[in-house]
């Protein structure tokens, strides 16, 4: 696909960036953003290392030995790489906040980003549908997830994602 738009802007890029870590979840983008202001200002606290104390509720008493470990990991967020992909496949990249974020409607645990690959930005105005499932989907738990979504696209309704692994 084309790039879609102008330059991102260092929200977006941080944004997409955000999102690419491995095991951060949106709870953790979201509480990393009302702290530090913006995703681009999260993400440079995740690089040099200065959001281990508002990261650090967020894990348990079980959990607190994986803190310092997932801070380092989460440390090398790739602006850079961020950057890249957003040019390579030309998403249109919505950051909360924006006049034109697609959802409006008041939704717990709103995601700080929103992203769409597409020629159709305007689907999100349609009727949407979440199909949401389990990670280690089966073969035919896949095959009806692809079935269900593909007569849904077929009736007008935008089918969104998550992006998680599986279904």
């Amino acid at each position: 696909m084309r790039p879609v738009g102008p330059e991102p802007t260092d929200d977006q890029v941080a944004s997409v960036a955000l999102a690419g870590l491995e095991t951060l979840g949106f709870r953790r983008i979201r509480l990393l953003v009302a702290h530090f202001g913006s995703p681009a200002r999260a993400a440079a606290a995740l690089r040099d290392r200065r959001a281990r104390a508002v990261l650090a509720r967020t894990f348990g008493p079980a959990h607190a030995h994986l803190l310092d470990p997932m801070c380092a990991r989460w440390s090398t967020v790739d602006l850079d790489a961020a950057r890249a992909t957003i040019a390579a496949r030309g998403p249109h990249v919505w950051v909360e906040g924006d006049p034109r974020y697609p959802v409006v409607d008041a939704l717990p645990d709103l995601p700080v980003c929103t992203l769409a690959e597409g020629d159709r930005p305007d689907a999100l105005d349609a009727p949407r549908v979440a199909i949401v499932g389990t990670r280690s989907a089966t073969p035919h738990g896949l095959a009806d997830a692809r079935d269900l979504a593909a007569t849904l696209a077929a009736a007008g309704v935008t089918i969104v994602s998550g992006l998680a692994i599986g279904i």
